[in-house]
């Protein structure tokens, strides 16, 4: 089972959950599950990462750490009420081991999900406190940034700490991406003026 869950979290890493679902359909561990679970998820099957939730709960005890990450996860994707749900998940796990960035990124997603920007950011600055070029942190922030209306200078140094830790990030590229397409299409609509 080891050589698949690696095998799978490669192939997720790559953006490639089926392939890592190929890996881990047969699940015998919870980790396995779990991986099975953040693969629907990047899939937008929420559904059947629900239903690998149920199956961890039964797995283990319900208060596994890995099956409460889960369930946080799953809970914000499922949006609406569940997003409290997953806050309180998220809160509770900072609580019994200490803020973490992967945690206070939870918690912050949470935030942001409910529009609650300024906790988002206070939750990511704390979150970068602990870790100033954690990947996920400075992409967080700058969606936090982006609704809080911060200094477009905020903002960029924040970005240009990014290009450096992470260049290839699916934020910047998909960034660049969309600047690329805005640009071309105000090049398309100046020139038919």
């Amino acid at each position: 089972p080891t050589l698949l869950l690696v095998a799978g979290t490669i192939f997720l890493r790559e953006d490639k959950p089926e392939e890592a679902l190929k890996c881990t359909h047969s699940a015998t561990t919870l980790e396995m599950v779990s991986l099975n679970a953040h693969a629907y998820l990047k899939m937008g099957r929420v559904d059947l990462a629900e239903r690998e939730t149920r199956v961890m709960a039964q797995m283990e005890d319900e208060d596994h750490t890995l099956t409460q990450l889960t369930l946080a996860w799953t809970n914000i994707a499922l949006g609406g009420q569940k997003i409290q749900e997953a806050l309180y998940i998220f809160t509770e796990l900072i609580e019994r081991y200490a803020p973490t960035p992967l945690l206070l990124n939870g918690l912050a997603v949470c935030h942001m999900s409910m529009c609650s920007f300024a906790e988002a950011e206070e939750a990511l600055q704390q979150a970068l406190g602990k870790n100033s070029n954690d990947v996920q942190s400075l992409e967080n922030m700058c969606v936090a940034m982006q609704h809080l209306n911060k200094p477009t200078e905020v903002l960029n140094r924040t970005i240009s700490t990014l290009k450096t830790q992470a260049p290839q990030c699916d934020f910047l590229l998909k960034r660049t991406a969309f600047e690329s397409q805005f640009n071309r299409l105000c090049d398309q609509y100046s020139a038919s003026s």
